[in-house]
């Protein structure tokens, strides 16, 4: 079998298995049935596969379910004919954003049976949340829940939609497992309770995960009770505005030297950089008077140092912990505050890198229409980092680059035939990569 025949069926099987599996049965459709002549499920798995084959716009994906797919793909697919761009747009302009939000859910829970989600070097789940900021243009609907900026003379006003995503950062797959919108009048501090309440709706009778970290975007006592009231912990960023803690304890983990450092991981991140990160923890077994179930308050500093071993960087960040400090190994409490970052790096990174999310925005003055998009971008990401992470990880691929994994997507939906298609199993193992 030739590598390209291989590679095809690496990824077709993937398409096959994963995205033939999601449930658009249970998404409610706003058409009144007897004007509808687009299924449902048609017009979804068109968006899902334009957004993986990179398309700007819904004209684009017009011109992949017109000409682009191959015959087998499209077969295999079940989209038999042409999805009009002004089809996808009214249908988009109708949807609920809120009604696309199980299919995250699914899929995440299909990976969790799939034991796809074990905790990498931690023993339990972690959830970082962390808000995210999307541009469109000027809006025409009224949801309230876009922000109108005004710039400056000779530029289009835009539009920006926050939204709260949900990472599941203790898994070697960084999956999306949930995103929620932030209504215009409110800010992250206040939309946490909605965010966190969403979760454990859905996934609070699992043990998914243990432990939420956020930064100091929503570090409060009512937030932080909010979560130990769940049977959840919690690991939030301390700033100034905390001021009794700040006063409290930085002092204290500020005083201790290098050599009292409780931890620490050093990282090639270049041919000419370097980076240490040391833990400093500091114990409170009694927590605060007015945060009683504080147990564990945490120094991680960073310092940069170039080829020749000079620092060039020094930066120390806090963290507050109803953890207990015997929960954890030191070096996993350094990775736990290390992995919060894997919704930046990982999700948001990759939303606004590869997937081009403020560019792309398809529907860019429909609000709703955005939200949509948004989360069906978010589908698609955590069906690709369970790919790329769980699937490929036996062949040496895990951790493959977004860009190189996003073009093999595009080549087999456009290039796969009848004959590499043959017999593809449901569930097939990956045999190579692309090169």
């Amino acid at each position: 079998m030739s590598h390209i025949t291989q590679s095809n069926r690496a990824m077709a099987g993937f398409f096959k298995s994963r995205f033939l599996s999601l449930r658009f049965d249970r998404i409610d459709d706003p058409r009144r049935a007897a004007s509808t002549r687009w299924p449902l499920r048609t017009l979804l798995m068109s968006a899902l596969l334009g957004i993986s084959a990179s398309c700007r716009s819904l004209r684009h994906i017009e011109l992949l379910t017109d000409v682009g797919l191959s015959g087998a793909m499209r077969r295999m697919l079940s989209l038999r004919r042409r999805v009009p761009d002004t089809t996808l747009r009214d249908f988009f302009c109708k949807l609920s954003p809120d009604s696309l939000r199980p299919l995250l859910h699914q899929l995440t829970r299909d990976a969790y049976r799939r034991k796809a989600l074990a905790p990498d070097r931690l023993p339990f789940g972690v959830v970082a949340l962390d808000g995210k900021v999307t541009g469109v243009g000027r809006i025409t609907d009224d949801s309230g829940l876009g922000q109108p900026v005004t710039v400056g003379e000779g530029q289009k006003d835009r539009t920006l939609i926050r939204s709260i995503t949900a990472c599941l950062v203790s898994a070697a797959a960084r999956i999306v497992i949930d995103v929620t919108f932030v209504p215009a009048k409110n800010n992250e501090m206040s939309h946490f309770n909605t965010a966190f309440d969403a979760l454990m709706k859905v996934y609070g009778r699992s043990d998914l995960f243990r432990v939420i970290t956020y930064d100091a975007g929503a570090t409060s006592r009512a937030n932080a009770q909010r979560v130990v009231d769940a049977a959840k912990h919690y690991v939030f960023a301390l700033k100034k505005p905390q001021q009794e803690l700040w006063s409290e304890y930085v002092p204290q983990l500020e005083s201790r030297e290098i050599h009292q450092a409780d931890a620490e991981t050093v990282d090639t991140v270049s041919s000419n950089k370097t980076v240490t990160r040391r833990l400093f923890l500091c114990v409170a077994p009694d927590g605060s008077p007015e945060w009683e179930h504080l147990r564990s308050v945490l120094r991680v500093e960073a310092t940069v140092e170039d080829a020749e071993g000079n620092e060039t960087s020094c930066e120390s960040r806090y963290f507050l912990s109803s953890l207990p400090a015997h929960a954890l190994t030191l070096q996993q409490w350094l990775r736990l505050i290390r992995a919060h970052w894997g919704v930046e790096n990982n999700a948001h990174h990759a939303l606004d890198v590869q997937f081009k999310e403020d560019d792309h925005l398809f529907v860019p003055t429909h609000v709703g229409a955005s939200l949509c998009l948004i989360v069906l971008r978010r589908v698609v990401l955590s069906l690709f980092a369970l790919f790329r992470n769980v699937s490929l990880r036996p062949n040496g691929q895990r951790g493959m680059p977004w860009r190189e994994l996003l073009d093999w997507a595009y080549r087999t939906l456009i290039s796969a035939t009848p004959s590499q298609l043959d017999r593809l199993r449901r569930r097939p193992k990956v045999a190579l990569a692309t090169s």
